[in-house]
Formats: structure tokens, sequence, C-alpha cells
């Protein structure tokens, strides 16, 4: 939340959030689009609301490229 803010006009609503943990869970319920990779702790991949490959088999990648040839 504090990022959006100090970019200016960015609502959490315009963010993509990438994680694999329990930790992630509160950047997940605030970000418009949250994503767990395919790796991830079972609580992260339930509160996201997409999955992706593992982060190191280009996860992020992969689902960036998912979007944006909606």
């Amino acid at each position: 939340m504090r990022i959006c803010k100090s970019l200016g006009n960015v609502t959490p609503k315009e963010v993509l959030a990438f994680g694999d943990g329990e930790n992630d869970i509160d950047m997940f319920q605030t970000a418009g689009f949250s994503v767990a990779m395919g790796n991830a702790m079972p609580a992260a991949t339930a509160a996201a609301g997409y999955t992706t490959a593992g982060n190191d088999e280009g996860g992020v990648g992969e689902f960036i490229d998912r979007i944006w040839h909606l």
C-alpha cells in the first residue's frame, strides 16, 4: 500500500503480486492480481487468485506473457 501511495495514481487493484510463502498472503489480499508460484506453500496457493509455474521455471514471465495476450 505504501508503494502505491508513493507512486501517486496507482491503486492496489492495479498491482500484480507474485509470491510463494505464507508471508505473501497479506500482499495477495491487497493486490488486484495475486499469483502463487508453482512451488508455493499450500496456504499461499489457496490465497492467490492465479497460479503459474515455479520460480525456477520462469513462472513470472510465463504469467505475464499469458495475461499480455488476453
